[in-house]
């Protein structure tokens, strides 16, 4: 039986060890956006509703900027300072993009209702002044 290379040993563990940190878990995302309520896109049904999601999300970008600000000052006291930097901006990064999926919806449904408006009013404007008909009776 060979002695063991204590050193060859130590290398591949701390090879496995950073292969499997390098392996990133899809981050949940905060109880911040999960207490946004923002309506899903199917219950989003009028402009106020919209305008009501628009302020939310404000209000929680706001918040998540400040966390993700907090969340930094923690990290410089630690150790590992990267890798607590690298977890707050994936965590970030999640929140703020379940903020956009409802920041999205609300914005769809405003501009659908708007280009709906548009489309009534050009509508109306046609029928109050029909263009004259083309005959060619009317030439001769």
């Amino acid at each position: 039986m060979q002695p063991i290379n204590w050193f060859n040993f130590l290398v591949c563990v701390l090879m496995l060890a950073a292969c499997s940190a390098c392996v990133t878990q899809p981050v949940p995302p905060s109880e911040l956006v999960r207490s946004l309520n923002a309506p899903e896109f199917a219950v989003i049904s009028s402009t106020d509703v919209a305008d009501e999601v628009l302020m939310l999300v404000t209000e929680a970008r706001i918040k998540i900027e400040a966390r993700f600000v907090d969340a930094q000052r923690e990290c410089h006291k630690k150790f590992l300072v990267n890798s607590c930097l690298i977890d707050a901006k994936e965590q970030r990064r999640a929140d703020l993009a379940q903020v956009k999926n409802a920041e999205v919806s609300a914005n769809y449904v405003k501009r659908k209702t708007r280009v709906e408006d548009m489309d009534r009013e050009l509508e109306r404007k046609r029928l109050a002044h029909p263009l004259p008909e083309d005959s060619k009776d009317s030439k001769k």
